[in-house]
């Protein structure tokens, strides 16, 4: 893992916007630098000078953990209390794909005590959920659950964007079912013989988000 990676994922696991970083490091060690700074860095760029010393420092690890891609002997990670939160993926990339990875965020108590299963947000954009979802809103998805027909569930279809819809699954055949006020949202049904679809989780909770 790359120092552009490990500082991305420590500072999106801290909570901190790249300028929130860049003004706290600032006042902690009176540097000067901007948002333009951790851009760079988080870009392939190397700290130079004592900055990697502060930045290891801001982050309680050592230098040469910061640059040696590993952190007290295991992969950089946030902490197991965080969830991260997914941006709708691209075409082509898996959704948990590490560029995906807009942020991270809390993880909700309904959560706390299950093991083996994957759990993520995901940002909703647009307006095709706003019976249940605003856009904005972050949905929890559990990616290891039994999605069945009439569950709200994380769908790519034809390797493209993500889309999160209620199914609704009748032999070869699955329906993809909007919930919104917006009437030119329509039903879209495909056969899944002929075109490829993939259900990357069920939906299991919405939460407001005023940060992302």
């Amino acid at each position: 893992m790359a120092f552009k990676t490990v500082l991305k994922k420590l500072r999106l696991g801290a909570g901190y916007s790249m300028e929130e970083l860049a003004e706290e490091l600032n006042k902690r060690y009176d540097l000067k630098i901007n948002k333009s700074t951790i851009s760079r860095w988080e870009k392939g760029a190397e700290p130079k000078g004592r900055d990697l010393q502060y930045l290891a420092h801001f982050f309680s690890v050592s230098p040469s953990e910061l640059m040696s891609l590993e952190l007290n002997g295991a992969t950089a990670s946030v902490p197991n209390t965080m969830l991260p939160i997914a941006g709708f993926a691209a075409a082509g990339t898996p959704i948990l794909a590490e560029e995906n990875i807009i942020g991270y965020a809390p993880a909700p108590p309904i959560t706390h005590g299950i093991q083996n299963r994957t759990m993520f947000y995901l940002k909703i954009k647009g307006d095709s959920m706003d019976q249940e979802f605003n856009d904005g809103s972050l949905v929890l998805v559990d990616k290891d659950a039994d999605v069945k027909s009439g569950n709200i569930a994380v769908v790519l279809v034809d390797h493209e964007e993500a889309t999160v819809k209620r199914i609704v699954i009748e032999g070869n055949y699955i329906t993809l079912i909007p919930l919104s006020k917006n009437i030119e949202h329509l039903p879209k049904t495909y056969d899944m013989t002929k075109t490829p679809i993939e259900i990357s989780g069920k939906v299991i909770g919405a939460f407001k988000n005023y940060d992302y």
